[in-house]
């Protein structure tokens, strides 16, 4: 990159500026995403969330997945980030959605048993109306109620809910969508800041169940699902990975969990669906 900067600015030598490669792979990076959009090379696959009593599998998560032809496998994260910089996520989230509502209904017309899927919404998603009528025209297009969704904001992203995005949740919350708090315990909020939010489920962020049974960590999360349960909140705890970890939180009380221990994202017919 330098030596071709020193041949067009007609110089001799040229530092090498990483921050300029970084600039092209980002512009190549939304430039695959663009395509991939028009070609409905997105794909979404489905983490189940199980009740933490019984084990018994109840709702799913959905999670983007993109594997390009020339990047390879693009982490989720990245493809988030290059979405909302170049303003995509609107479309994102409509494939996210979509593919959500259109595997419940496949699962409906097979007599599998899965009553909700989460999707992950960005907060530029609630700046706008795109989200509401992605909403709209999936939900009628499936047959599938919204009802039976439910959307899922990072801790930080409800803490910087203005007026607008706030307004658009309880609208959605109006239609019998339920809203969730992802990653919890990872930002600044409290769970005593959740009374003024339009909130119905908070998920533990897994750095608290990783230690778990340990005592600390036992009485932190106990401290959690205690407070949460008192807003009148259902409780998820991410991360579960191990038996002991599970058999701690059913003692404790939380009310459902996720986890490599239940199920890793998979595509719809791959999910084990009761």
């Amino acid at each position: 990159m330098a030596t071709r900067l020193a041949r067009a600015s007609g110089r001799t030598v040229a530092a090498y500026d990483e921050r300029v490669d970084g600039r092209r792979d980002r512009f190549r990076l939304v430039a695959r995403l663009r395509q991939a959009l028009g070609e409905g090379a997105l794909r979404t696959h489905f983490q189940p969330v199980v009740g933490i009593e019984d084990r018994h599998l109840h709702s799913v998560e959905a999670l983007v997945r993109w594997t390009d032809d020339e990047l390879g496998v693009v982490a989720p994260d990245e493809l988030v980030a290059a979405a909302e910089a170049a303003r995509l996520i609107d479309d994102v989230g409509a494939v996210v959605i979509d593919q959500a509502l259109g595997q419940l209904a496949a699962w409906d017309a097979a007599g599998r048993v899965v009553h909700r899927a989460a999707v992950n919404v960005s907060p530029w998603q609630l700046r706008g109306r795109k989200l509401e009528s992605a909403l709209e025209a999936s939900s009628t297009w499936h047959g599938i109620g919204l009802d039976r969704l439910t959307i899922e904001l990072t801790e930080s992203a409800v803490a910087d809910l203005d007026d607008v995005g706030t307004r658009v949740l309880h609208r959605l919350r109006d239609r019998g969508v339920l809203v969730a708090i992802d990653d919890f315990g990872t930002g600044h909020s409290s769970l005593a800041r959740l009374r003024e939010l339009p909130v119905d489920v908070v998920k533990l962020d897994r750095s608290f169940v990783t230690d778990l049974p340990g005592p600390v960590a036992s009485a932190l999360v106990t401290a959690f699902v205690g407070v949460a349960s008192a807003l009148g909140l259902r409780t998820v705890a991410e991360g579960i990975e191990t038996e002991d970890q599970w058999s701690e939180l059913r003692r404790i009380g939380c009310i459902d969990g996720q986890g490599y221990l239940f199920g890793r994202p998979a595509p719809g017919g791959d999910v084990l669906v009761p």
